[in-house]
This record gives structure tokens, C-alpha cells and sequence, in this order.
């Protein structure tokens, strides 16, 4: 539970703060911000999912009496912290360079295609690798209820599910808007979410 302390946390400080996850119009049109904390979108709708699943993982843990192994421990704490820090240093490496296009990435002058895409850092791995350290920390929240139920994987399953939704409407409107641009970025980094795979 320590490691939903942190993500949540981290949000607040994130939408206060550089606001990396917590920009654009993703916020105005799918009626989040906040979401993760407290519940309420910036519209004032509610949006409980989140913190619903949050709850029914708790639960699960408690009521199943579940009993994880030091090595369980340790092997849920690393795909936390590696989705973690992907998730926060993709967002961070795209709001730097929205802020500054020639701050380095990873200490070198960043890669930028056409000059508007960034294809260094995180994002020269993967087009949408926040995803992927969102879907890690999600998937993080629920392996500890272990696998007798598919229940505590409803909301890993709905994110992925969000997603790809999500990484497919807007790799058609960055097709759309970058044309040549975003064709020879999608030469450079063949990877939508997740290396190697997708």
C-alpha cells in the first residue's frame, strides 16, 4: 500500500508542480485532473474508478488474508519503482523539453525530429513509454492479491485497455498534424508502447 501512497503523492505534486501528466487536452475532454487523489475532475464530475480499485485492492489483501513472500515483496517493489520512474521521467522529459527543445536528456543534447518531436530519452524508446510506466504501476497495485481472482485486475485491465485507445487516437491526430514529421519519428521509434513488442 506504501507504493499507492507514493503514486498518489507524487500526483498531487505532479498536477501542482511541473504538471507533466497532468497537461493538455486529454484533461478537458476525458473529465480528469485530480482524478487520482481525490476523485473529482477539474469539471467537478466525479470519477471514482480510480479510487475505487484503490479500495478493492486493499480489501482483497485483507479479506483473503494474503501472505506475500520478502521476494514476492521485493519483485512487486521493482516493477513499481521501474514503472514509476518511467511514468515520472517520461512526462518530466516532455515537459523540459516543451520548456527548453535543446535542455539535455540523459546529459546529452536531446534528438528532436523536425523540430518539434523529441526522439531522445524516454521518448526515443518508445512514442508513448508513459503508458507503459503507467501500466507498470497500475499492474504493481494488484499482483499482491496474487492470482485466484481476475477481480484486483480490473483496473490494470481497464488502463491497458484505456490506453490503447488512447495511443491509437493520438497517434492518428499527430499523423495528422505532423504528416512527414511524425512518418519519419515512427521510422526512428517503431515502438508505440511497449519495446520490442508493441
Amino acid at each position: 500500500m506504501s507504493s499507492m501512497v507514493i503514486f498518489i503523492l507524487g500526483s498531487v505534486i505532479a498536477e501542482r508542480g511541473i504538471g507533466a501528466h497532468y497537461s493538455g487536452k486529454r484533461f478537458v475532454i476525458e473529465l480528469v485532473g485530480y482524478a487520482m487523489p481525490d476523485g473529482r475532475s477539474s469539471r467537478g464530475k466525479i470519477v471514482c474508478i480510480i479510487n475505487a480499485n484503490i479500495a478493492l485492492r486493499g480489501w482483497w489483501l485483507l479479506s483473503n488474508k494474503v501472505e506475500l513472500t520478502t521476494a514476492a515483496v521485493i519483485a512487486n517493489g521493482i516493477v513499481f519503482l521501474t514503472g514509476y520512474r518511467v511514468f515520472r521521467g517520461a512526462n518530466k522529459q516532455k515537459h523540459v523539453f516543451k520548456k527548453n527543445p535543446k535542455a539535455p536528456i540523459w546529459g546529452r543534447p536531446p534528438k528532436v525530429i523536425g523540430g518539434k518531436l523529441l526522439a531522445s530519452g524516454y521518448w526515443g524508446i518508445a512514442r508513448h513509454c508513459n503508458y507503459l510506466g503507467d501500466l507498470l504501476v497500475a499492474s504493481s497495485f494488484s499482483l499482491p492479491c496474487g492470482i485466484s481472482s481476475p477481480v484486483p485486475y480490473f483496473y490494470p485491465v481497464y488502463l491497458l485497455i484505456l490506453l490503447i485507445w488512447r495511443e491509437r487516437r493520438d497517434e492518428a491526430r499527430c499523423a495528422e498534424k505532423y504528416r512527414e514529421v511524425w512518418a519519419e519519428y515512427c521510422k526512428l521509434v517503431p515502438w508505440r508502447i511497449l519495446p520490442y513488442v508493441y
